[in-house]
């Protein structure tokens, strides 16, 4: 889950290099799957199907979900509800899981300015749980 997690992370970093403006929708989701194909082919599959969408007015603008068909091109100053994961992921240990990041971005004419103020670090969001079976101690 780490492991994967962290390269989820490397995956966010790749697509805040390449929303810039003038960047084209499809454009950005296939290079990113491209990047996941390259990197770590077993979790391409498991990708989620779009990247998230362009806010505005509306929460979600239907036609600015970036996906792989979406010829529209992104400006600078737009705004991006970022949402990417990984889903039906198997440990194991641990049994099923997923993986989600999300984020509120502007896009500039370069690296695109995160809105949201959340860490996103492992050693920031991960918690882990001791399995103390001691159900008989009452």
């Amino acid at each position: 889950m780490e492991k994967n997690y962290d390269f989820l992370q490397s995956v966010q970093i790749k697509i805040f290099s390449l929303l810039k403006d003038g960047a084209i929708a499809k454009d950005v989701y296939s290079k990113v799957l491209d990047f996941i194909k390259q990197q770590r082919p077993d979790l391409a599959d498991h990708f989620v199907k779009n990247l998230g969408s362009l806010i505005g007015i509306d929460f979600r603008d239907s036609t600015g979900v970036l996906n792989h068909k979406n010829e529209r091109v992104i400006k600078e100053n737009s705004v991006i509800n970022l949402v990417i994961g990984f889903s039906k992921l198997k440990d194991a240990k641990l049994g099923n899981y997923a993986l989600m990041l999300s984020d509120t971005i502007r896009v500039t004419g370069s690296e695109p300015i995160v809105i949201t103020d959340s860490p996103t670090a492992r050693s920031m969001v991960a918690f882990y749980f001791e399995d103390d079976d001691d159900s008989s101690e009452i």
